[in-house]
């Protein structure tokens, strides 16, 4: 398939999750999204959130920074952000050979 990489849907996440536990894909669906909404809804107060095995999800900021505009190359202040960020645990690294 050359370069290209392929993608996981969240909709193909669905199917395979409902197959194996066998359960209706509407609930699945709700699983995720309530994952999801509880996710965001955690890191806009500042938590971290750790799932075992998968990594942390936290929000850090972005100090401010001097960037480039491409089409003009005029120097750009940008302002501090917050930004999302993901911390893979040791198993996902080791999983998708990340560590040595």
């Amino acid at each position: 398939m050359g370069n290209k990489k392929e993608k996981l849907t969240k909709s193909e996440i669905i199917s395979k999750i409902a197959e194996i536990v066998e359960r209706p894909k509407s609930e699945i669906n709700l699983t995720i999204d309530t994952l999801v909404s509880i996710i965001i809804s955690e890191m806009q107060i500042g938590h971290e959130i750790t799932i075992s095995g998968l990594g942390t999800f936290l929000k850090k900021r972005q100090n401010e920074r001097l960037t480039i505009n491409p089409a003009t190359k005029q120097k750009i202040k940008t302002p501090s952000k917050n930004v999302p960020k993901f911390k893979p645990s040791k198993n996902l690294k080791d999983a998708v050979g990340l560590t040595d």
